[in-house]
């Protein structure tokens, strides 16, 4: 059908217009309309129709698609011998420039005059190899460093009126290694340049009197109209297949755009654009790195290339005092010996990415150990972009995306667009939120092309305490670090010799001079002098973008990177001063954003930003794909600084960020008037996130002048298969009008809530019918922790302290004297200081190991899961040996008052006995094929998140303990450890016996998880002897309660987590086999007689209760009560694995997979209530029911339902935390025990969150 008869008449009306001009003005055009009809023109006076002719001819000529397609075939036949796919006309025909790889051989095609472009062959575009991809200084006159000093930015710029490029079946593609190292590329430009004046990265950002190099004015963009790119493909690209700003007049037709990283089509500011027959997809998903490739590629082209460049065309003699400035030394605080010279960082740098490009294994150890590093920083495991976003089409206002300017109406820059026949396909991403620092004012720390400095993956502890946390070099920092030192030396010598700093690319400089002394109240202009008085303001910043682009960091940071033991808490806490916070002297924590600052959105099929008239027909949007984690951990962590107590958590630069994860079919921001026909969008997916069939967002500021906002209308619409765990929505909108009345047919999506679907890591380790919990300190100790873990050294071990220490101090605020990690041995204790600095009795013992020939803890099961919770693959069951090395922190007789961000300014009492245990697990034979667990030892550092306790039950002779860590790998990344432990006596009381269950759930994406080496058997002589039970169910409750009013530290079940009184009646009839209310009352009056005989609650008769209703209150006073409950299903208490004896195998139960609970239960009143364990206190609860476990058959696919009962009182410790112990029997397994861990649920804005563990286990217990 012919584009004009889908069209209202408004958009018939300017289409017409659209190609008229394009008749009217094309010297040398030939366009095909929609019905394959062509239009040839030779010069302007050969087409002078008028409108209504023009309208006229297209509306006659129409055609079917089957008669196109036959007209097509016989013109391919005709003309077979002229190239493949290119078409002939009997008319003349304007000069053809055929185009070959010898056009492309030394740069960028720029097309600078009017004309008809025909490939001839395909092109792999990868000009100056010999010069390692870049433009030769001597080719500036031809390739502007205005537009060209980052590299050959586009194999094809148009750069003039009234081109139409043939790709005539053919494609145009990066060369394999020029993909690798320019990150920074679009097919085709639509412009002379990438950005518009005053946009884009530092070094080509201009304004359009700015002379980058003197005697290269920037000037103006070009802006074509009249552009037509047809018939072939538009291959491997780091950014985009056609990318423009401000194009009137735009056709693009049979067009196969595949393997791009940004987006298909994007275009800024763009009108009258035609998109016809044209496929979009799949993106690229054999990309080599990550973004930090491209941030040291362009470190080392401005650290060998430019900087040398211009430093040798200075006058003398300061040409020499600027080229010695590389021979000038730096000092890391982690390498404190080991001084370098600013051209020996910058060396090791170029080697690391010689070394990676190379792929040989070098024999070198340093260089084997360089390119280790290089791996680990710059390799791309998932094959996907790691940006914030990628589009298939991208129709966005003139500038920067939503936030540069004001909004005064849609369609002002961006109008009259059509797209028809459209297939957008196969868009994955893996995008990396990636968490920067930012001073108050808003000036963040990043290098020469606006890449931000990664901090969180250069500290010694992974941003756990910021006390501690200490920078970790690596050639790529270090040489951040370099060039900023660099810049500010030649600031000095080039520019201005002052205190005052270097204006440029430091972020601190001396606000308020009157604070400082030695200034005598000078200012800065007379603190220093100019090494060139000539020198204007512009003329600096030119001199900054020449030599050291965008590259701004702080006096602060580059201090924590060069001294030694200071800590990031130095510059994320609050200065005394606010002259200090207005110099950059405070730093914050800023997320939601890519390497590249921009904002994170996901996979996009289509977008349209601001855009007004816009009609899309015939067209597919499938298969995106956002394999993204929800949010970086540090993105979402909070700190509570010492001693001053301020809490620091990271914040996000831009309101509509934090969507990494996200997944939209169209997203329309602000647009007016967009029409969808016969539109089908389907297989979306979000492994974390949300997913989004049409999401509109209006103009939420509602304003009264620009009220022509008509919105959007659809026609013949579908939105099939959506899967996502957060949201799956077809039809999402926001401020806009919506005219569905026309049809949209919509799919059930698939929506698995997050907190429902399986982790990605599962972890079962145990104890069973061990010994107690026994450690030594000696140097045994610390030589096996050498041996079996990758902190290898003392110096190492030494530095795990200090990181443990860094963290005790954040999470209890416990205090140290001055270098007191140095002080003292690696075996001694060290004395623990009160918050004020005055000595304690309390102590961080020497390093401890748990001698495991009593404990005989061990792995026992291993599952690995796809963000999903699907795709799962387990260990056997198995007995996998553990050792346990750590720090203990032992109050003394006096207890310790803990603070920080566990006890808070009011402080909480630890007193003797109890302990808080910090170290590192590493298992010994994890082995699990298809994965990187190879039979290496497993290394998992953990943290102790809640004081340890034992629980004396008098109940069966029963002790209770409890983990409940914070666990972190360089494999599965961040990650929660709870779990139980039972003490109990043997038959005759002889000894005592443990059996612990605790759980390790990781649910990070980890980017490039690095395993350790070592790999060892130092316990294999154990396993023998080590016992375990028949079958363990591993369960979890660790859902949100939409409430504010917890009753946490009161109540070992808090209110929100029961149901109670009619709502057990309808859980026994639904769920259960206790149809009627003689059964249910039936298994009442069995729990009153076990209250009465096992709990010696001597006060009930459980024959004088059966006049109260099943769902009423059996109240024994003092305020205690025996009432009905179930488990509010917003607990999320689901099943996760089950585990089979050694050698049998572990499977992952399907998410969601409940595990309902229901019964009754007694809470103690306040007056409390005499009990087996004496005098119980308030809170005190007993249960009985049934647990009703989804697919808990031993196949899988039935429920199952279990009677359980306390076998010992569930009461609250000091820290809110409680250990439950149940009798349960199961069909097919028979009689068992649960024991379970409840710490003291997480209450914020969000709710109160549980974090309970615990497991099922049968025989041998």
């Amino acid at each position: 059908m012919n584009i004009l008869a889908r069209c209202s008449s408004a958009c018939i009306t300017r289409v017409a217009v659209f190609v008229l001009v394009v008749l009217l003005c094309c010297s040398y055009c030939h366009i095909t309309t929609t019905d394959g009809a062509e239009i040839t023109s030779s010069t302007a006076a050969a087409t002078t129709t008028s409108r209504k002719d023009s309208i006229r001819k297209l509306k006659k000529s129409k055609k079917s698609k089957s008669d196109r397609d036959k007209d097509r075939g016989s013109k391919s036949k005709k003309d077979s011998e002229k190239g493949k796919g290119s078409s002939s006309t009997s008319e003349k025909r304007p000069k053809v420039t055929k185009l070959s790889n010898q056009d492309f051989l030394y740069g960028t095609l720029r097309i600078v005059e009017a004309g008809y472009y025909m490939l001839t062959e395909d092109i792999d575009f990868g000009p100056q190899d010999s010069n390692d991809y870049w433009p030769h200084f001597s080719q500036w006159q031809k390739y502007p460093p205005s537009a060209y000093y980052l590299g050959f930015f586009a194999a094809i710029t148009i750069e003039t009126d009234d081109v139409i490029i043939d790709l005539n079946g053919f494609e145009i593609r990066q060369k394999e290694e020029f993909y690798l190292v320019q990150r920074f590329f679009n097919v085709i430009e639509l412009n002379d340049r990438v950005f518009i004046q005053n946009n884009g990265v530092s070094p080509l950002n201009y304004q359009k009197t700015d002379e980058p190099v003197k005697g290269f004015k920037a000037g103006e963009i070009v802006k074509p109209s009249n552009i037509v790119i047809k018939n072939g493909s538009l291959g491997r690209s780091s950014h985009a297949g056609i990318h423009g700003n401000g194009i009137t007049g735009l056709v693009v037709e049979e067009v196969h755009i595949h393997d791009f990283e940004v987006a298909g089509i994007h275009c800024n500011g763009c009108k009258d654009v035609i998109v016809r027959s044209t496929e979009v997809g799949p993106a690229a998903k054999n990309v080599p790195v990550i973004a930090t490739f491209s941030n040291a590629r362009f470190i080392d082209f401005f650290a060998k290339t430019l900087i040398p460049f211009g430093f040798q065309r200075e006058k003398m003699p300061m040409r020499e005092s600027l080229l010695a400035l590389f021979d000038s030394s730096i000092t890391f605080s982690d390498r404190p010996s080991q001084p370098v010279t600013l051209k020996q960082v910058f060396d090791r740098l170029s080697r690391a990415i010689d070394l990676f490009r190379n792929k040989v294994q070098p024999m070198d150890p340093s260089d084997i150990s360089l390119l280790q590093e290089a791996e680990n920083i710059f390799g791309n495991p998932s094959g996907l972009t790691d940006g914030s976003v990628i589009y298939g089409i991208f129709f966005n206002r003139l500038g920067l995306p939503e936030t540069d300017e004001n909004f005064n109406g849609a369609g002002r820059e961006t109008q009259n667009i059509v797209l028809e026949n459209i297939n957008v396909h196969d868009l994955h991403i893996n995008p990396i939120e990636v968490a920067a620092l930012m001073t108050e004012e808003g000036a963040f720390m990043q290098g020469p092309a606006r890449d931000l400095l990664r901090i969180y993956d250069i500290t010694t502890d992974n941003m756990r305490s910021l006390e501690n946390s200490f920078y970790k070099g690596n050639f790529l920092a270090d040489a951040y670090f370099a060039l900023w030192k660099l810049s500010n030396d030649f600031y000095r010598i080039r520019v201005f010799d002052s205190e005052c700093g270097n204006f440029g690319s430091n972020a601190t400089f001396p606000m308020n001079l009157k604070l400082y002394p030695s200034y005598n109240e000078k200012t800065c202009a007379q603190m220093g002098t100019w090494s060139d008085s000539l020198l204007s303001g512009r003329d600096v910043t030119m001199l900054q973008k020449r030599y050291f682009g965008g590259l701004q960091l702080s006096q602060g940071l580059f201090d924590w990177a060069t001294t030694e033991g200071v800590g990031l808490d130095t510059l994320l806490s609050s200065p005394s001063s606010a002259d200090s916070l207005r110099n950059g002297g405070r730093h914050r924590l800023v997320c939601g954003h890519d390497t590249m600052f921009h904002p994170m959105q996901g996979s996009v099929g289509i977008k349209l930003v601001e855009a007004s008239n816009v009609r899309i027909n015939n067209a597919e949007v499938s298969n995106l794909l956002n394999i993204g984690d929800f949010s970086n951990w540090v993105c979402r962590h909070k700190w509570q600084a010492q001693p001053s107590s301020e809490e620091i958590r990271a914040y996000t630069a831009d309101i509509n960020s934090g969507q990494t994860a996200m997944v939209r079919g169209f997203k329309l921001v602000r647009t007016d008037r967009v029409q969808f026909t016969n539109v089908h969008v389907h297989s979306l997916v979000s492994e974390e996130g949300s997913v989004v069939g049409f999401d509109i967002v209006g103009d939420t500021n509602d304003r009264t002048d620009h009220s022509d906002d008509v919105g959007v209308s659809f026609k013949d619409v579908s939105v099939q298969t959506l899967s996502a765990p957060n949201e799956a929505e077809a039809v999402k909108s926001t401020g806009t009008p919506i005219d569905a009345s026309l049809g949209i047919n919509v799919g059930v999506p698939d929506e698995i809530q997050a907190n429902l679907r399986n982790p990605r890591v599962i972890l079962n380790y145990q104890n069973v019918n061990a010994g107690p919990f026994t450690t030594y300190t000696n140097q045994t100790s610390l030589d096996l922790l050498m041996k079996v873990t990758s902190i290898d050294t003392e110096e190492k071990v030494r530095a795990f302290r200090g990181e443990i220490m860094g963290f005790f101090s954040v999470h209890y605020g416990l205090r140290f004297e001055a270098n007191a990690n140095n002080k003292y041995s690696l075996l001694e204790s060290i004395p623990v200081l009160d918050k004020n600095g005055y000595d304690t009795d309390s102590v961080i013992s020497g390093l401890f190991a748990v001698q495991n020939d009593v404990m005989k803890y061990h792995g026992s099961s291993l599952c690995l899961s796809d963000a999903r919770g699907e795709s799962s693959k387990c260990t056997s069951a198995g007995v996998y040996p553990l050792h346990d090395f750590g720090f203990l922190f032992i109050p003394g007789a006096s207890g310790y008052i803990l603070h920080g961000a566990f006890g808070k300014d009011q402080g909480q009492l630890i007193t003797q006995g109890s302990l808080i245990a910090t170290g590192i697990y590493s298992f010994e034979g994890f082995n699990l094929p298809g994965t990187m667990l190879d039979g290496s030892n497993l290394e998992i550092k953990y943290y102790g998140e809640c004081p340890l306790d034992y629980r004396p039950v008098k109940t069966a002779t029963l002790g209770g303990l409890y983990i409940s860590c914070a666990v972190e790998s360089d494999i599965f990344g961040k990650g929660i450890s709870t779990g139980g432990f039972l003490h109990r006596f043997n038959d005759d009381f002889s000894q005592q016996v443990v059996s612990g269950y605790p759980t390790m759930i990781f649910d990070d994406y980890v980017h490039n998880p690095k395993p350790i080496t070592a790999r060892t058997n130092y316990q294999d002589y154990l396993i023998p002897s080590i016992q375990h039970n028949h079958i363990r169910i591993s369960y979890v409750a660790d859902g949100t309660f939409k409430s504010l009013l917890s009753a946490i530290e009161a109540l070992p079940f808090i209110k929100a987590q029961h149901y109670t009184n009619e709502a057990v009646l309808e859980y026994f009839k639904f769920r259960t086999s206790l149809q009627t209310e003689e059964k249910i009352l039936a298994f009442r009056k069995k729990f009153l007689t076990r209250l009465r005989n096992d709990f010696h609650i001597d006060i009930i008769n459980p024959d004088a209760y059966d006049e109260i209703p099943l769902d009423g209150v059996i109240d024994l006073g003092g305020g205690s009560h025996i009432t009905g409950y179930v488990v509010n299903e917003d607990a999320n208490q689901r099943v996760l694995t089950l585990q089979n004896e050694p050698s049998g195998p572990t499977t992952v139960f399907p998410s969601a997979s409940f595990l309902h609970e229901g019964g009754f239960r007694l809470v103690v009143g306040r007056a409390g209530l005499n009990t087996v364990d004496g005098r119980s206190p308030f809170g005190t609860t007993i249960q009985e029911g049934i647990y009703v476990m989804e697919n808990g058959d031993s196949t899988m696919t039935s429920d199952v339902e279990m009677a359980f009962h306390s076998l010992a009182l569930v009461d609250l410790n000091s820290w809110s935390t409680s250990v439950i112990y149940n009798h349960v029997e199961h069909p097919e397994y028979g009689e068992g025990r649960v024991v379970a861990a409840q710490p003291m649920p997480l209450v914020d804005n969000d709710g109160i969150h549980l974090k309970i563990s615990g497991s099922l286990v049968f025989g041998n217990f």
